[in-house]
């Protein structure tokens, strides 16, 4: 695969940011269930539309969206109004403080990258910014039907010419930050867990406890995507 260029996101925001905004955030009710603490600030970091940042700042925390592109920001403002605050932020030298939030989080940003090297100094980066978890989510490899549905679509479409990750290898990128989680994003069971159908309809913390306990022991074959949860310290 080759990296994408700032043109090239200028013109695939221009014909999907509709249909983007138009699809139900996953990674956001993930985050809502897996942080209760609403104190705890919140940084998304490649966010294009924003909408899981929009997701979690209408549950009442404090969120900061960001993009690397300056045109995806000012759309998003114009999008999401006062909802929340939208930065431009480039995820190798942020310029941030370090520990500036509690949680910094991104859905498909390393998967624009084929160089371990580049993913690296991300995480090296995301890592100095964050105070309590970091949270890295990329398209997952055990998954051989959503890969061909991804191969299929990047013939007409670049935009889904990705990288897909094995679990253990976008763990081992976070893993010299902190003790590390692996949790379904997009998964039969977050969608029962974070809906409101079925076990959607259980205490919150009962379903905080099955998605930590038992996220991890479904199948990778049935997840769409890869969130690995890194406590720093």
């Amino acid at each position: 695969m080759v990296e994408k260029t700032n043109d090239f996101w200028k013109d695939s925001w221009e014909q999907h940011w509709s249909s983007y905004l138009s699809t139900p955030p996953h990674q956001g009710p993930c985050l809502e269930l897996l942080f209760p603490n609403k104190s705890w600030s919140i940084l998304e970091m490649a966010g294009g539309t924003m909408r899981d940042s929009a997701y979690l700042a209408g549950t009442g925390r404090t969120v900061t969206g960001s993009d690397y592109l300056p045109e995806a920001a000012a759309r998003a403002r114009e999008t999401h109004k006062a909802a929340m605050e939208i930065i431009t932020l480039d995820a190798f030298q942020t310029g941030l403080q370090p520990d500036a939030f509690d949680i910094t989080y991104h859905n498909g940003l390393w998967v624009l990258f084929s160089k371990d090297e580049d993913i690296r100094k991300m995480a090296a980066e995301q890592a100095r910014i964050t105070r309590k978890y970091m949270v890295a989510t990329v398209h997952c490899a055990h998954n051989q039907k959503y890969k061909d549905d991804f191969r299929e679509r990047a013939t007409s479409d670049d935009l889904y010419n990705l990288r897909f990750f094995e679990i253990d290898e976008v763990r081992a990128f976070c893993e010299p930050y902190g003790q590390t989680l692996v949790l379904p994003c997009g998964s039969p069971l977050t969608y029962q867990l974070v809906g409101g159908w079925r076990w959607g309809r259980l205490p919150r913390a009962l379903r905080r406890w099955l998605y930590i306990h038992a996220g991890p022991r479904t199948s990778p074959a049935e997840w769409h995507r890869i969130m690995v949860v890194t406590h720093l310290g």
